[in-house]
C-alpha cells in the first residue's frame, strides 16, 4: 500500500508569515518527538533489564503510551480547540501534517485487515 497522501485543499492554508512560523514550530516539535525518541526510549528500558527489573516490568506500559501518544490527534485536537488566529492553532496544523499521512496509512491497513463479518 502506498502512503496516503493528506488532502491540503481540506486544511487551511496558512498564510501570514504569523501562521507559517507557528506551523513550521508544530511540524518541527512533531518531527523532534517522532517514533525514534519512542526508540530510543524502548532502548533505555532494554539497559535497565538486568540492574532495576521492577523498572523493566513496566516496559510494556511505556511501550503502549509511546504507541497511543501520537502527535497528529494532539494536532487535530488544537486545531479544533482554537481558533484560526491562535499560535496553537498552527502548531496543532504542523503536527498533524508531520504525522498524519503516517497513522491514517497505518490505520488503512488494520481496517483492511478486519474481514467483515458473513451473514
Amino acid at each position: 500500500m502506498s502512503e496516503i497522501v493528506i488532502p491540503t485543499e481540506l486544511l487551511p492554508i496558512p498564510l501570514t508569515l504569523f501562521e507559517i512560523t507557528w506551523a513550521v514550530i508544530g511540524f518541527q516539535a512533531a518531527r523532534a518527538f517522532s517514533k525514534r525518541l519512542d526508540e530510543d526510549i524502548l532502548k533505555q528500558l532494554e539497559e535497565l533489564k538486568e540492574k532495576h527489573p521492577n523498572l523493566y516490568r513496566l516496559r510494556w506500559l511505556i511501550e503502549r503510551l509511546l504507541h497511543f501518544l501520537h502527535h497528529y490527534w494532539l494536532g487535530m485536537l488544537a486545531m479544533a480547540y482554537f481558533p484560526r488566529s491562535h499560535p496553537l492553532f498552527w502548531i496543532g496544523y504542523g503536527m498533524f501534517i508531520e504525522d498524519g499521512g503516517f497513522h491514517l496509512t497505518e490505520f488503512l491497513k488494520t481496517v483492511k485487515r478486519i474481514k467483515p463479518s458473513e451473514g
